[in-house]
Order: structure tokens, then C-alpha cells, then sequence
């Protein structure tokens, strides 16, 4: 939420010495080229974090000195400022000078506690532009004029030439470290070339659009799931062994290790002195999940004790049928006593909405056992529960949320009655949503019916709170619907207005054509992503840096696993074309690392296809891990070093995972070059955490299906056939 709000805020420009009776501060730096040489004349500008005008949160507030908002560099490269600046308050610098790429500082620290009235910021190392000289043949080795070859994403803003008749062309502006190059013209693959460091030549190789070229496919991890799992228990080793000397702290050890090994970690959880008896059941909880998860490393014997040995009757219930849902058809007697388990312990929960949930949980299991008529019987014995809950109340409106969805095949007009009983805008849009993927493929009319009136409370700021959500039910909801009326999903997924959202109903609908006609599940996909990907100049005013994945980049890469499925080939294009979508390196905006996240978030799902084009991608983020260290834990008293580290924490943690999807050894030898925290010290251990459990995810689960939420996610969809209607434990 913290994070969001600093997002929301306006940068306004403020000048002033004191304000509230805080003392002003001053900074002074120097600006040089990559060589060391000052640069005179260039450009400083400066932001803080400060509360917002508005009252609520902080935001990023650009800095006036008398009356300006610019300081130059003298003839030493040096600037300061005048005592305008508020201490307490975190500061960054952003350079600009003409022929340079913009530099900016990390957040500076201005403390009531420093020892000088003047703050010393880092220099600003600025890197010259540079030009790429070039030359664009055909597959004959004839040359080809017209192709626009351009760069993006790597500099201050696209710069592109066009070719002449000889095919040759110079490209300015481009920075003298990683780039990336792109070539296109209509009839020829769309295509491009990261430029090394060390050379600014680029040579393209244009191959007609009927012509074969490079297939896009998945690559073999770079370690296998044992390896991994090895590499992750080393890491954590040498932490449980320091927890457990310190005497305190360790929670996190003990959650990333029942990511690898959950019985360990729960004969560890029972061993330990934790003096909170919720801190405790929270942490047991956590393991015993994580021990019904992963079934395959814990006997039914064994799971069945550590489930019993929880005192929680909702958990206790939740367990039981969850795992029952995870046996097999040879193991149908354990399942339904495992079933009567859960409904027992349902029955034994004192407080009434709890109960509910936990009987609607018991029902999903039965119905999946083939149970209806007991299912039924439970869910009505639930509904007379919810019938007398306080209709405003959080847990009633779960539990009418619940009824919902177990609800939505098997009546679904009972199924949509508990929906209109969801209150607020939030819950009901992503509720509803669900229930119309659930409708089909039995209820179409219900389905659309659902989609529609729950499309309508998408507006203004819930608009875009939803759009994470919404993208994952559109892609699902077009791809059920495709089954059974082509024309009517597509239409969908094109009266769509947001364009991210518009490429995933359309792609899902591809999709679903690829098993039954490839011809035109292959046209639907050249369509989107020749003609509806976003392009620079066709902004439909959506923002991709409050919502980071949806942004373009994503969206061309989210494609990836489609087109490997329906036309592999067509998939170069869809990877070269996501590098290319990438904003320009942010100048005077973005200050709290926007376009860095897209990039990173880019880096994990190109790695599952190049490795090498991302980890490029990827290493001038890993350069500036340094500057990402975040204040202290115990400095962290203020709402502007509280959001600093939560960006420094967050870019750390996606860094780390990507690097991770990149080459695990690899992330390892980053992780040893940051600082490392003692116990029982609480900041620094979630970098090591993201690493631990980014290496245990298995098989597909390295992709995992699109999260927007996760840290470790490459945010990859595939469809959900049938999606649940019920909570896990």
C-alpha cells in the first residue's frame, strides 16, 4: 500500500528553508564523465520524499533553489545547493547534459544526526552517446532501403535512422554501454541485436515474413530440480546454524526451508523456543501448508500426524481436504474418510462465518469426489449459516463470496444471489469475474451475463486497482468461451478498451483455436502481435508504470509461451519486439525505480528462452545493487525511510530472483557481494529468502502461472481449466 501511494503522489515543485520547524540541510557532489573527467554546465535537479499536499502518504517533490530548479556544474564538475533542503527527508539527483546519458543518485540520507550541516552525495557518473554505424541485407546479402532501424530503452529517449539504397545507416545517440539495436520494414520478420560494449557496428539480416527463421523455445534449466534444492539447502544451512546460536529471529529460515524440505522445517518449528503462542501457530501453520503441498516428500501417514497435531479446527478442516483433493483414484477410501475428517472438525468451529467457509471448503471436496448429493447437503447447511451472518461484515462477505463460486455450476442463480450480496466495488468485480470463469463451459448466457454487469463497476481508480486481476480472468474467461463461440470471445477481448488487457483475451483465444485450427489460431497471433502490441506513438493513456505488469514489454513477452505453442517462429519476432517496447531510461520521472522493475520482471521471462540476451539485460541492475542498500532498521522511524526501504527491499528480492532464472550459481555469487546481516538483526534477510525460494520452484512451477503479486514469478499464464472454488488451507 506504501508503495502505491508513493506512486499516487504528485511532484510539485516547493522551495523553502524550514518547514514545521525542521532544520534545512544542503548537499553538495560532483558530476564526471565514465573516465573521471568533470563535466561543466550539466544540468542538476533535485527531488525529496515528503508528505503529500494532500495530507496522506509521501511523495516525491521536486526542489526549488531561489526560485529555480536547476543548479550548474562548474568548471570542477561540483554543484551545491543552497539550505533548502529538509533534513529527515531522503534526497536524489538527477543530472542532464547535452551529448550525455541522464544520471541520477540512489535516495540520499539527510539525518538530524549528521555531524556536517552539508551532506555529501556520490558522484554522478554520466556516460557519453555514442553513434552505430550499420548495414541491413536480405538473406541474398542484397541490400535493403527503407528499414527503420532504431533504438530503444536504453537511452533518453527512441532515436532511429532509416536505411538508403545501399542498406547502410548511422544511428546517434546511443549509450556506450549495453544497447539494444532493432530493424524493421513492412514484408521482412521483425527483428534485433544487443550491441556489445566494445563494438558500435550492427549488421542485420532481414528474412522475409514467408521465409524460415530461429524458433523461440523453452530451454532446459540450467540446473536440474536436485540441484536446485541442494543449492538452496547449502544456502540455508549456514543461517538456520547462526538463528539458532542467536537465540531469536530464524522465522524466515523456517519458512523458506518448507519450501525444500517441510518436515524438517516443522520438527525445527516444534524444537524452538518462541515465547508468542500466535507467532507460534502462525509459523506452524505456514510449515504444515507447506507440508500438505508438498505431498510428494511427506508420507499420508506422516502428513495425516502433523495435520492432527494442529489445535486450529479451521485449518485442521482446510487441511484434510486439501490433501484429499491430491489422491488419486486408487486412493478413493482414504479420500472420503479424510473428507468425513474435515467435516468433522468444520462442525467443531465455534465462531458462525469461520464455520461456513469451512463447510463450503468440505462441499468443494465432495463435489470433486463425485459426492454431489452430500456436497449439497453441506452447502445448505452453509447457506442457512450465512443467512444470519451481519451482511456488512469482512468474514460474512467471504463467506458469500465462497457460497458463490461452489455455487456457480450447480445453480448458478443461487450462485449469482450471494454474489450481489458482495458489498464493495473491490471484492465484487474480482469475485464476479471468477464466477463468470466458472459458468463455463455449461452456463454461456449466465457467463456473459456475469462478465458484463461486473465489467461495469470497472471504473476511475477501481479500474485500475482490478487491471492485474482482470487480465488473468479475461485471458481465462476468452479461453473457455473460445470452445463454444469463437466469435463471440474474440469480440470480447476487442471491446476491451485497455490494450494489455486487449492482447490477452485475444492471445487466449489463440490459444484455444491452436487444438482444433492451427491455420487461424496462426493468423489471430500474427494479428496481435504485428498489429496489437502497443506501439510508442498509439499511447491509449494507460499507465504502465502504476501498474508494472501490464506494461508493453510484458505483454509482447507474455506472448512468448503462445507463440512457442501455435508458431515458434513467430515467437523471434514476439521476443525481439519486447526488448523494443521498453520506455526510454527515465529522465526527470520515475524516481522510485518504475522502468528498473518492468526491466527486471522482462529479464526472468526472456531468461526461459536467451539466456544470454538476459543476463545483459539484467547486469547494469546488478551493478547498482551498491546503492540499493536501505537504511537501517534502526533508522527506519519516518514514513520517508520506511518507503525508501521498501523500494530498496523490493528491487533487491526481483533482482536476485531474476538473476536466479537466469543461472542459480550466478545469483549465489551476487548474493555474496551484498552485505550480510547477523542474527538477530531483521533487515538484509530478504534478498537471501527470494533466493532460497526462487531456486524451489520445480518443473512448470519455474515459470509458475502469472502472479502479479510475486516477487519470484516470471509472470507467465497458461490456462486455468478449472479454476477453484475453494480456499486452500
Amino acid at each position: 500500500m506504501l508503495r502505491f501511494l508513493l506512486r499516487c503522489g504528485l511532484i510539485v515543485a516547493i522551495g523553502f528553508s524550514r518547514v514545521s520547524g525542521i532544520e534545512a540541510a544542503a548537499i553538495k557532489g560532483r558530476v564526471v564523465d565514465s573516465t573521471g573527467k568533470p563535466i561543466a554546465g550539466a544540468e542538476v535537479r533535485m527531488w525529496q520524499k515528503l508528505p503529500a499536499r494532500e495530507g496522506q502518504g509521501i511523495s516525491n517533490q521536486q526542489t526549488m533553489f531561489d526560485g529555480r530548479d536547476i543548479l550548474v556544474t562548474d568548471d570542477e564538475g561540483r554543484f551545491a545547493t543552497p539550505d533548502v533542503l529538509v533534513e529527515e527527508a531522503f534526497a536524489r539527483i538527477v543530472v542532464e547534459d547535452v551529448g550525455m546519458l541522464a544520471g541520477r543518485s540512489g535516495w540520499i540520507e539527510i539525518g538530524k544526526d549528521a555531524k556536517e550541516a552539508m551532506v555529501a552525495a556520490p558522484d554522478i557518473v554520466l556516460e557519453r552517446l555514442t553513434a552505430v554505424v550499420g548495414k541491413v541485407v536480405d538473406r541474398r546479402g542484397q541490400p535493403v532501403a527503407g528499414v527503420t532501424v532504431f533504438s530503444s530503452g536504453d537511452g533518453n529517449g527512441r532515436v532511429e535512422a532509416i536505411t538508403g539504397q545501399s542498406g547502410k545507416f548511422l544511428l546517434r545517440g546511443i549509450p556506450g554501454g549495453r544497447a539494444f539495436v532493432f530493424a524493421e520494414k513492412p514484408g521482412f520478420r521483425f527483428t534485433g541485436m544487443g550491441l556489445p560494449t566494445s563494438k558500435r557496428e550492427a549488421a542485420f539480416t532481414l528474412t522475409a515474413i514467408d521465409e524460415p527463421v530461429e524458433a523461440v523455445a523453452t530451454l532446459p534449466p540450467a540446473l536440474s530440480d536436485g540441484e536446485q534444492t541442494a543449492l538452496a539447502r547449502t544456502l540455508l544451512d549456514g543461517w538456520l546454524d547462526k538463528s539458532k546460536q542467536s537465540g531469536t529471529g530464524g522465522f524466515w529460515v523456517i519458512r523458506s526451508l518448507a519450501e525444500i524440505d517441510p518436515l524438517d522445517a516443522y520438527n525445527r518449528v516444534r524444537e524452538m523456543h518462541i515465547p508468542q503462542a500466535r507467532a507460534r501457530s502462525d509459523l506452524e501453520l505456514v510449515v504444515l501448508s507447506k507440508c500438505v503441498e508438498r505431498r510428494d516428500l511427506v508420507s499420508w501417514d506422516d502428513l495425516r500426524t502433523l495435520i492432527e497435531s494442529s489445535e486450529d479446527p479451521s485449518w485442521h478442516s482446510g487441511a484434510f481436504v486439501w490433501a484429499a483433493q491430491r489422491m488419486n483414484a486408487s486412493e478413493e477410501p482414504r479420500r472420503h474418510e479424510w473428507l468425513a475428517q474435515g467435516l468433522l472438525q468444520a462442525r467443531r468451529i465455534e465462531q458462525p462465518a469461520e464455520r461456513a467457509q469451512s463447510l463450503v471448503v468440505v462441499a468443494a471436496g465432495l463435489y470433486d469426489a463425485g459426492d454431489g448429493q452430500q456436497a449439497d447437503e453441506i452447502i445448505s447447511e452453509a447457506e442457512e449459516i450465512a443467512e444470519q451472518l451481519p451482511e456488512f461484515d469482512r468474514e460474512s462477505q467471504q463467506t458469500f463470496r465462497m457460497l458463490a463460486l461452489n455455487l456457480a455450476k450447480r445453480d448458478p442463480a443461487r450462485g449469482m444471489a450471494w454474489l450481489e450480496r458482495i458489498k464493495r466495488d473491490y471484492p465484487y468485480v474480482n469475485d464476479g469475474g471468477d464466477l463468470a470463469v466458472k459458468l463455463l463451459p455449461e452456463h454461456p448466457d449466465a457467463a456473459e451475463e456475469t462478465w458484463d454487469r461486473t465489467t461495469t463497476r470497472l471504473d476511475g481508480d477501481w479500474h485500475r486497482c482490478h487491471m492485474g486481476v482482470r487480465g488473468l480472468q479475461l485471458a481465462n474467461f476468452c479461453y473457455r468461451l473460445a470452445g463454444i463461440n469463437r466469435l463471440r470471445a474474440e469480440q470480447i477481448a476487442r471491446d476491451t478498451h485497455v490494450q494489455p488487457l486487449r492482447v490477452r483475451g485475444l492471445a487466449a483465444v489463440a490459444l484455444r483455436l491452436a487444438s482444433s485450427d492451427t491455420d487461424a489460431a496462426r493468423k489471430l497471433l500474427v494479428q496481435i502481435i504485428r498489429d496489437e502490441l502497443p506501439r510508442p506513438e498509439l499511447d491509449d493513456d494507460f499507465d504502465p508504470f502504476g501498474f508494472p505488469g501490464l506494461a508493453a514489454p510484458l505483454t509482447a513477452a507474455w506472448l512468448l509461451p503462445i507463440a512457442e505453442r501455435i508458431d515458434p517462429q513467430l515467437g523471434r519476432e514476439c521476443f525481439w519486439r519486447s526488448l523494443a517496447l521498453r520506455a526510454a531510461r527515465p529522465r526527470l520521472g520515475q524516481l522510485d525505480d518504475e522502468a528498473a522493475e518492468i526491466d527486471i520482471r522482462l529479464t526472468m521471462m526472456l531468461s526461459r528462452y536467451d539466456r544470454d540476451i538476459a543476463r545483459a539485460l539484467l547486469r547494469p541492475l546488478v551493478a547498482r545493487l551498491p546503492e540499493l542498500e536501505p537504511p537501517a532498521a534502526s533508522q527506519l522511524n519516518t514514513r520517508h525511510a520506511i518507503g525508501v526501504a521498501m523500494n530498496c527491499r523490493s528491487l533487491e528480492r526481483t533482482i536476485i530472483s531474476a538473476a536466479v532464472h537466469i543461472d542459480p550459481l550466478w545469483a549465489v555469487e551476487i548474493l555474496d557481494k551484498l552485505p550480510q546481516p547477523e542474527p538477530p538483526a531483521s533487515g538484509g534477510f530478504d534478498v537471501v529468502e527470494a533466493l532460497v525460494n526462487t531456486l524451489s520452484r520445480r518443473g512448470p512451477n519455474r515459470w509458475g502461472e502469472e502472479n502479479f503479486f510475486s516477487a519470484f514469478s516470471a509472470n507467465y499464464w497458461q490456462p486455468n481449466h478449472e479454476p477453484a472454488g475453494h480456499e486452500s488451507p
